[in-house]
């Protein structure tokens, strides 16, 4: 409506609105910061890693950041460089994680020592997973949400059309949407 698409053939289809809708729902989360978790009930929980008697475990590329990192008693766990660590730390067993060792890989940690059972719960900023259906709703405050559609604009508006192109309101709705929600390289390119 705001685009002015109100006859067929429509310049834009649903499913195209719908990956607009999800880019700005994503762009919002990863900027903005708005979607922090630590949960220490929910074994399915995005920032739980069980742990299994190895030194590495990997995690989902939906994290943003890990904010800290705890036992399932609540301890938190002190992070450590890999290269401060003894040289045959990744042999050694024990009954309770003692250190988070990181900087080997970009998804993923390694515990010390090796714990055969328990789990970790992690404080973690992440990307929700997209909006599929007409009810779901968005993890982000409601006062947000409708900022989001300048997004949605901004993508509306730069799309090769030669009837709705138009950079000039793109870039206004670019801005908007940046002012409210913040920039990244991304984002802007």
């Amino acid at each position: 409506s705001i685009m002015d698409d109100k006859s067929f053939p429509y310049v834009f289809n649903n499913d195209e609105i719908n990956d607009f809708i999800n880019e700005a729902y994503l762009e919002s989360s990863k900027w903005a910061k708005f979607i922090r978790k630590t949960d220490f009930n929910d074994v399915n929980f995005l920032g739980r890693i069980n742990l299994s008697n190895v030194s590495d475990y990997e995690f989902s590329k939906r994290i943003l950041k890990i904010n800290a990192i705890f036992d399932n008693n609540g301890n938190e766990i002190p992070v450590v460089d890999y290269r401060d660590m003894p040289s045959n730390w990744r042999t050694v067993t024990g009954s309770v994680v003692e250190k988070i060792v990181v900087g080997q890989n970009n998804y993923g940690l390694s515990v010390y020592p090796k714990v055969s059972s328990g789990y970790l719960v992690m404080n973690i900023e992440y990307l929700p997973e997209v909006l599929i259906d007409d009810t779901d709703i968005p993890l982000i405050p409601e006062q947000y949400q409708p900022k989001l559609l300048d997004y949605v604009l901004y993508k509306g508006y730069t799309k090769n059309d030669s009837d709705k192109r138009n950079l000039d309101k793109a870039d206004k709705h670019l801005e908007k949407f940046i002012k409210n929600f913040g920039s990244s390289y991304d984002t802007i390119n």
